[in-house]
């Protein structure tokens, strides 16, 4: 079984904060030019918005950052930050797809950050470079990047770095096993799976966070792992294989695609291996649809391994069209991984940057070699002028010293001349680079323009969508006073709000009071109140306004409704209204003693 898992997630991470850290001070020790500092600060925004955008795929978007930033690369003097443009886009290229070029750009940025001796930020690339060897199955490639990054990651002693390692081992001990079936291999996957879950999870059981910013559906990938190493052991009851899964299951991002595919393969695999064959189909099948829907594309290999099974499942129905072209579609799939030009362009890139290193290694010894060989024979050659100097003449000395200086202007000339020509190069570049500042700055501009007027259309359609809330707001008002005139009512107050409550009461004593009488008495006071009322009610009030229950309950006060017709409208309980009045008394400013009924019927007086 063929796993997979979103390494890609590993782009910046814990690592930002000491990057930014490190370019700062760079710049500042050495005193360099604004300029220079403003280029660097600019291209470290467009590459933290970029990597960004890498985490939300939205990929077109990081293009675009990372263009931006490479546009200023020939300013950037900081070795750190060049390493850092080039491993984003090696992410970029990862994602989309393309190997060659990803590979390519892992590659620089290592060059960059080996001449910084910046170790740290060695693990996470070569552990985005092992993904494409773990299709390939290709254990020489992937040994060689495990002896780099194991001591890397223990030297930091860095707990997610360690994590991510020892899940690169696990994943190679699993290839060795299915290319030799040696069971050593695959206790070797399994102890070093167990050994970051024991990590992780002797942790999360202490008073500490997780290990520096590993989240839980990043040990996921060690649970699903494990399993299926389990499940290979074959001795191991599938109900432990089970339990792995459902741990995995439990840590995992819903939205993780990845994590999704390997747990559906993982079960189809059991089903299999129970012999329960349809539910075993059904299994792969939806895992087919998946991997179709996976929007980075799923491992080739995996393709290979579900169609294999999927023949096999046919051959067991024997449904044996259907079995042959399960076998056809897993031989294409192969012959895709074994792409003989794409994987030798991959591996071209590590030799030529493993001969670089080499030669780099040969120039410094070489340089090294000569410096100690001039000045040995610097100090030979004192020895000799020390032991001749009693026997050479002024005049032979002279001659020397003019041959001397004759040579040096001759060094010089030809010195200038050389820069003068690096000048005129380094012109006619700046010329080219100029021109299309300004083709990429016309561009820009326009796409301003255009936001600008995107934006305009947004602001004029809020305001279209405002009027119409207030449209309706007055057509619903016109509906309640045509509908207060259908009843025959007619308010003194003129006010929409204050006759909207007066007509809500209204409507309360119309259905509740059973008295004819009464139910008379108390709508002709109801419309003998006047705007006056209200104003002076809320002119009154202290601290918070009133709520429109609590204006309600106020104009029936005043006009004349007892505690019990009060609690009938309102379908609440007499001890309810009695609180109530205790709240209107303390908004009102009243104390204790004085009387609520008199103090409102003084403010609806008309005067």
């Amino acid at each position: 079984m063929m796993m997979i898992f979103n390494h890609k997630k590993r782009t910046l991470g814990k690592y930002g904060a000491l990057l930014i850290c490190v370019f700062l001070f760079s710049k500042e020790a050495v005193g360099n030019p604004v300029s220079i500092v403003d280029a660097d600060k600019r291209v470290w925004s467009y590459l933290m918005k970029a990597d960004s955008c890498i985490r939300t795929y939205d990929l077109e978007q990081a293009k675009c950052y990372i263009d931006s930033a490479s546009i200023y690369e020939n300013q950037v003097e900081n070795i750190d930050m060049l390493g850092f443009l080039y491993s984003k886009y090696g992410d970029y290229y990862s994602f989309i797809l393309n190997e060659e070029e990803a590979h390519k750009n892992y590659f620089k940025a290592i060059e960059y950050y080996e001449k910084t001796e910046r170790t740290n930020l060695l693990v996470i690339i070569y552990n985005n470079l092992a993904f494409a060897y773990f299709q390939k199955k290709d254990t020489e490639t992937l040994k060689k990047i495990i002896d780099k990054v194991l001591p890397l990651a223990l030297a930091q002693n860095d707990s997610e770095d360690i994590l991510y390692t020892y899940r690169i081992i696990a994943f190679y001990y699993d290839i060795l096993f299915e290319k030799e079936k040696n069971m050593a291999f695959l206790d070797s996957a399994i102890f070093y799976n167990k050994t970051a879950i024991s990590m992780y999870e002797l942790d999360s059981q202490s008073s500490s966070p997780h290990p520096k910013n590993l989240k839980p559906d990043e040990i996921a990938y060690n649970y699903i792992n494990l399993a299926s190493n389990l499940y290979k052991k074959g001795a191991i009851h599938t109900d432990t294989v089970d339990f792995f899964i459902a741990k995995a299951e439990e840590s995992a991002n819903p939205n993780d695609t990845a994590m999704l595919v390997n747990i559906k393969q993982l079960k189809g695999l059991i089903a299999y291996k129970n012999d329960e064959i349809g539910t075993a189909k059904q299994l792969y099948n939806d895992l087919l649809i998946w991997m179709d829907k996976w929007a980075k594309g799923a491992p080739l290999s995996m393709y290979v391994e579900v169609f294999q099974k999927l023949s096999e499942i046919a051959e067991k129905q024997k449904a044996y069209s259907e079995a042959l072209e399960y076998e056809r579609k897993r031989n294409e799939y192969l012959t895709q991984i074994h792409d003989a030009q794409k994987y030798e362009i991959i591996r071209e890139l590590e030799t030529k940057h493993e001969v670089r290193q080499k030669e780099q290694e040969v120039t410094r010894l070489t340089e090294l070699t000569a410096y100690q060989k001039k000045i040995n024979r610097l100090y030979l050659f004192i020895l000799i002028l020390l032991l001749i100097a009693l026997f050479v003449a002024a005049g032979w000395l002279r001659v020397k010293k003019k041959a001397k200086e004759t040579q040096i202007a001759l060094m010089y000339s030809e010195k200038n001349e050389a820069l003068l020509q690096v000048k005129l190069k380094e012109e006619q570049l700046s010329k080219e680079k100029l021109e299309k500042y300004e083709a990429l700055l016309d561009s820009h501009f326009k796409n301003l323009k255009i936001k600008e007027m995107d934006d305009e259309l947004k602001e004029f359609e809020s305001e279209r969508q405002k009027l119409n809330v207030l449209i309706d707001e007055y057509s619903r008002k016109l509906n309640e006073y045509e509908k207060r005139k259908s009843h025959g009512v007619v308010f003194k107050a003129k006010d929409t709000n204050n006759s909207t409550i007066l007509f809500d009461l209204f409507e309360l004593i119309n259905r509740r009071i059973k008295d004819t009488a009464r139910r008379k008495e108390l709508i002709d006071n109801l419309t003998a109140i006047y705007d006056v009322f209200f104003l002076r009610l809320t002119e009154h009030t202290e601290g918070e306004a009133l709520s429109v229950l609590e204006i309600k309950r106020c104009v029936a006060i005043i006009i004349g409704m007892e505690v019990s017709e009060i609690s009938e409208c309102f379908s609440v309980e007499p001890r309810s209204i009695h609180q109530a009045r205790h709240r209107l008394k303390n908004k009102l400013g009243l104390d204790r003693e004085s009387d609520l009924d008199m103090f409102l019927k003084k403010l609806s007086f008309n005067e």
